[in-house]
């Protein structure tokens, strides 16, 4: 048997079902709309449910038999895999993996925001795990979505809405409208229509990467979606029209995974709240393991051919394909495992604050996402329906332990390095040229002026520090440490 996406042949007018049976025309309702009926599981589905690619041969691409779909995967194999092209950042590559594994579930969809200096990998790291994701959603367009340089305006202004009924979501024909010489009672019915309809912008179980950005104006427009108040969200939105302007509704719905790249140290708090704050790493055999990847490239003629044909790529690739077409609907984490996860986690915590309430779900994410992984050894009764196990709680575990602290305190990975460079050393205040020299006798490099004079107001914003002026040099102080200025730092 094998599990295959939902797709149309090309010498047929059937589909494959993700149980590996066939779809074929049952009937057609009355909205003239084709309905599809699996020969084997006798599971219905709309044409425009269907997953539509145009090659037979990218079918047989996709196929994995019940065997390797059932092997439990381990957090090592994983790493191991994602390691072949993304060296070092074990946790950021696999938090990646399973945050993208999320946008084939109902509504479990989250978000990472990659900060760090330039040339660190934050937008390879998020390339190269999409590498698995190169499949086709329900309206036959590619899953992930890049969207460089995209503006809050830019992202809903987009070509591609349905001109709806914003009640009702039912499509409008635009051919309908009246024209020159009909009669007025068309015009007045149309002006009607006109009055409730809006634009739809169809972003389920998508993808979307915004490599390079400059700052966050994007996902603080975004917020109610990314928060999960509603599956769909209103914008009422000004656009210049002949005679002026005009308000029109752009409907958004969702959920979708979206992962935030960007080399500003500036993260508002909102969204820091809201997702996952990775870092790629800058140690040693990092960039070695980097430096020796990219001399292969140069040299080895058949790295093309190997990057998409080694069989554990392929192998991992085939299993993100297959649990895309199983459709979850359902995650469940038992009481007595999310009560175990829950005494976990506050005793990792120092302080009982607000953003907890949004961290912990995080770290329920991490353990359906695992769970979502390992979908064949964890199916209950229901369809489309899975259930945690223990072993998908410590996965979770190993994985958010790497930045529960800096993630609970609202700051990155790669501020939180530089935190623990200053917080035993700084009771008396530091000035940022004395930072400075931290950073370089920890890293043996230097790091932009204007870089770390937005870490340290990120700490102040943080309540990790507080800065006074002395002079005209700004001095560093623990919050919980009283000031005493020394001589010489009056500029």
């Amino acid at each position: 048997m094998t599990v295959a996406l939902a797709i149309p042949t090309v010498e047929t007018a059937s589909y494959l079902c993700s149980c590996g049976g066939t779809l074929q025309l049952h009937h057609m309702d009355d909205l003239k709309l084709e309905w599809f009926k699996c020969s084997k599981c006798g599971d219905q589905k709309n044409k425009s449910q269907l997953e539509l690619l145009p090659r037979k041969e990218f079918i047989a691409s996709l196929e994995a038999t019940d065997e390797e779909l059932s092997q439990e995967f381990t957090l090592e194999e994983l790493n191991r895999i994602l390691s072949l092209m993304i060296k070092g950042d074990d946790s950021i590559k696999e938090i990646l993996f399973l945050v993208s594994l999320l946008t084939f579930t109902d509504s479990e969809q989250t978000g990472a925001i990659i900060t760090g200096e330039t040339s660190l990998g934050k937008t390879y790291n998020i390339r190269e795990v999409l590498w698995f994701f190169s499949t086709l959603d329900v309206n036959g367009k590619q899953v992930v979505d890049w969207q460089a340089g995209a503006s809050a305006k830019s992202f809903i202004h987009r070509r591609n809405a349905e001109f709806v009924d914003v009640d009702t979501l039912q499509p409008i024909d635009y051919s309908l409208a009246p024209k020159k010489g009909d009669p007025a009672e068309m015009f007045t019915a149309w002006n009607k229509v006109l009055k409730s309809a809006g634009y739809l912008l169809d972003y389920s179980q998508k993808i979307f990467v915004l490599p390079d950005m400059d700052n966050t104006d994007l996902l603080k427009v975004l917020r109610p979606i990314l928060s999960h108040d509603k599956k769909i969200s209103k914008f009422s939105i000004t656009e210049k029209v002949p005679n002026g302007f005009r308000t029109k509704d752009v409907l958004i719905k969702g959920f979708f995974t979206i992962f935030f790249a960007t080399a500003t140290t500036y993260i508002d708090e909102q969204e820091a709240s809201r997702h996952f704050l990775l870092s790629p790493k800058d140690d040693q055999e990092k960039m070695k393991q980097s430096i020796d990847l990219i001399a292969r490239k140069s040299y080895d003629t058949n790295f093309a051919d190997w990057y998409e044909n080694d069989p554990d790529r392929v192998k991992l690739k085939k299993r993100v394909a297959a649990i895309q077409a199983f459709k979850c609907s359902e995650i469940v984490i038992s009481q007595e495992l999310t009560e175990s996860l829950k005494e976990w986690f506050l005793s990792k915590t120092s302080f009982i604050n607000p953003k907890l309430q949004r961290d912990f779900p995080r770290l329920l994410s991490l353990v359906k996402a695992w769970t979502l992984f390992n979908w064949k050894n964890r199916q209950t009764g229901k369809r489309y329906v899975l259930q945690s196990t223990q072993a998908d709680v410590d996965v979770a575990k190993v994985l958010y332990g790497d930045i529960l602290s800096c993630n609970e305190l609202g700051i990155t990975p790669e501020e939180y390095e530089i935190w623990t460079m200053v917080k035993d050393v700084c009771d008396d205040g530091l000035s940022v040229s004395a930072i400075h020299d931290l950073f370089y006798k920890h890293k043996k490099r230097n790091i932009s002026d204007k870089r770390l004079r937005g870490i340290l107001k990120n700490f102040c914003r943080a309540g990790l520090l507080r800065e006074e002026k002395n002079g005209t040099t700004w001095i560093y102080y623990p919050a919980d440490v009283e000031s005493q200025p020394k001589e010489g730092w009056i500029d």
